[in-house]
């Protein structure tokens, strides 16, 4: 099984062609040795070589899989994440109990390691309802809803998968007790006889669940049976689950079960493009109307963000039969998972946060919680909209064509078809006049022929049968422009907002409250936030965690009092856990809702930096306030 930090190494690699030795240890606080001795480790334990070394370009990755997940419990655990796990997967899936005077010797480790292995289980576990690990005499198993302990079967799936959930192989080898694939067809097989279409995207998670369901089972693990009458019973998704299990149950050694049947009804119709439409529905004691809620979200994300989408009526649609779904499943307490919720957090950062707006004001109407993946859900939504509002604000360009108009008007309509969604081609010449073109103000030229002028205007050679190069060339002078229409701003706003009185260098701490216990404080004494503004953080932490992979985490809140905007900055002596990643450098925010222009440049210049280690390394090698801003201006620059 391969550690955090060697996962961390192919993960690094698969978004590089070339590394060093030298920039990959950089970037993981180790020594080079470490590196090459973890590399050693990657590819003895891979069927093969994963990583390629050469002395003059560094390391590669030339294949995917590591099979870490895979070899992971044909060897003994070594560091206690892997004990932990080791305990929790066998309790879930091998055995009911287990003798704890046995595990010492299973895992070469003391009484006293296992005995803290187990404390710290009992407080993971805490994050799971009633599930807890139970403990008489030698033994201990584990205790609690069925319904919990299969969101926790379901989230160690998803680790081992490593996010590779489309690699349907991977997931077979979760599952060896049956034939995942057999089950996949028999599936597939019923919603075509039904005419019953899901998105693509949707099988993975619905594959993982039916198969955490069937392993389940196989242990004599079942669903509560309810009483729930809701006109599940009526439709084509209880059809198609009732038919399911029953060809399923002549297959494999289960009985079938209501409870079951009703779960799998549930997520076909998360999952599937369509759901309820009655406009009302009943949620607890009180009966709630979709588009009133639809409205309080987009006047919050409208007035958190300065962006308006209430006029959308497609986005309006999607939220609706979407809420209608969340609201189901919220009441049959199942959960669904979006199999892109760490791109969206990690390359759309405004984007998600409009969506963690939009479910926190549905949260106070409707007083539950929502999930991360539902939160990605509706961030999808919001993202499309978002698109399509931007597409009114297309860069102008005008096409200088002398040559044959046919092969001219081909040539626009594929530029149209590449680019329609950033531009708009509002005239299109056989020559070149300069009068004609300042009157126009165009943000780009483009021409069949090579054109010198002096008008302050990008300008670029195309050749009528818009060839691979030729659209290369677009593309990045389109994503110029985007960078020009935000970079002042940029360089402005952290010039102006980041300031010594909140920049702390050497920031030593034990957890992430403490964190941001310590900027809050700071910031409040000087006048720039008010008392509550500390509480609201956290509970925006709580929320959703705003740490990402590459090493930096992005605390924040919208809900309390900002006086004066600031941003606050921490680099930390030592990396520490921040919900899923080790985090070394924290950029708290305190805007006010006045400023939210300088959000949204801000989360522009974020979607670049998330994806560059070698930025974020060499920003937190620059311990001087000045230096810190002048290393974000610069890359900013570039």
């Amino acid at each position: 099984m391969l550690t955090q930090r060697q996962k961390k190494i192919c993960e690094i690699l698969r978004r590089h062609t070339w590394l060093k030795g030298k920039e990959l240890a950089a970037m993981l606080g180790v020594t080079d040795r470490t590196i090459r001795s973890d590399i050693e480790t990657i590819n003895m334990e891979g069927s093969g070589q994963t990583i390629e070394g050469n002395p003059q370009k560094g390391y590669h990755l030339i294949r995917e899989k590591t099979d870490g997940s895979n070899a992971g419990m044909t060897r003994i655990p070594q560091t206690p994440l892997e004990r932990q796990e080791y305990i929790v997967r066998t309790l879930l899936f091998d055995k009911r109990e287990l003798n704890m005077y046995e595990l010492p010797e299973q895992l070469c480790a003391s009484m006293y390691t296992i005995e803290a292995d187990v404390k710290t289980i009992r407080t993971h576990l805490t994050q799971y309802g009633n599930v807890r690990l139970a403990k008489q005499k030698n033994w201990i198993w584990l205790e609690g809803q069925e319904g919990s302990k299969r969101k926790l079967c379901k989230d160690m799936l998803n680790k081992e998968l490593e996010d590779n959930f489309s690699n349907l192989n991977e997931m077979i080898g979760l599952y060896p007790k049956f034939d995942l694939l057999r089950v996949k067809e028999t599936l597939e097989t019923i919603l075509e006889e039904h005419d019953y279409k899901i998105r693509p995207s949707s099988m993975p998670m619905l594959l993982m669940h039916i198969g955490i369901a069937i392993e389940r089972m196989l242990n004599f693990h079942y669903l509560e049976n309810k009483d729930v009458e809701n006109g599940l019973s009526d439709t084509i998704e209880y059809q198609i689950a009732s038919t399911f299990f029953a060809r399923i149950s002549r297959q494999i050694p289960i009985e079938i079960n209501e409870a079951e049947i009703r779960l799998l009804t549930l997520l076909l119709l998360g999952k599937r493009s369509k759901a309820y439409t009655q406009e009302e529905v009943e949620t607890g004691s009180a009966m709630i109307r979709i588009p009133d809620l639809v409205q309080t979200m987009l006047d919050d994300v409208y007035q958190r963000f300065d962006i308006d989408l209430r006029a959308d009526r497609e986005l309006r649609n999607g939220m609706e039969l979407h809420i209608r779904s969340l609201l189901m499943r919220h009441e049959q307490n199942v959960s669904v998972d979006n199999v892109y919720l760490n791109d969206i957090k990690i390359k759309f950062p405004l984007i998600f946060e409009m969506g963690v707006q939009a479910a926190r004001a549905l949260e106070q109407q409707l007083d539950f919680t929502i999930s991360e993946s539902e939160i990605s859900f509706l961030a999808l939504h919001l993202g499309n909209a978002f698109n399509r509002l931007q597409s009114s604000g297309k860069y102008q360009v005008v096409m200088i064509f002398p040559d044959d108009q046919s092969l001219a008007r081909r040539c626009k309509e594929k530029i149209e078809s590449r680019f329609g969604d950033r531009i708009e081609i509002t005239a299109q010449m056989n020559v070149f006049e300069k009068e004609s073109i300042e009157r126009l103000e165009p943000d780009l030229i483009l021409s069949s022929v090579y054109l010198k002028h002096d008008l302050p205007v990008p300008t670029l050679t195309i050749s009528l049968f818009m060839n691979y190069e030729d659209e290369s060339e677009i593309f990045q002078a389109l994503n110029q422009l985007d960078k020009k229409r935000t970079s002042g701003q940029f360089q402005r706003m952290i010039r102006e907002l980041i300031m010594p009185d909140f920049f702390y260098p050497h920031l030593q701490a034990e957890n992430e409250q403490e964190v941001i216990e310590t900027m809050c404080n700071t910031l409040t004494e000087k006048g720039y936030v008010g008392k509550d503004y500390y509480t609201q953080v956290l509970e925006r932490e709580r929320t959703a965690s705003t740490s990402f992979y590459t090493g930096f985490a992005l605390p924040h809140t919208f809900e309390g009092t900002v006086l004066k905007p600031a941003i606050s900055i921490a680099i930390l002596d030592k990396p520490l856990r921040w919900g899923q990643f080790d985090v070394q450098l924290v950029i708290l925010l305190a805007i006010r809702d006045v400023d939210q222009n300088l959000l949204r440049v801000f989360f522009d210049w974020l979607a670049h930096f998330v994806s560059d280690e070698k930025q974020f390394q060499d920003l937190i090698n620059q311990r001087d306030v000045h230096l810190f801003i002048e290393t974000i201006t610069k890359e900013e620059e570039r």
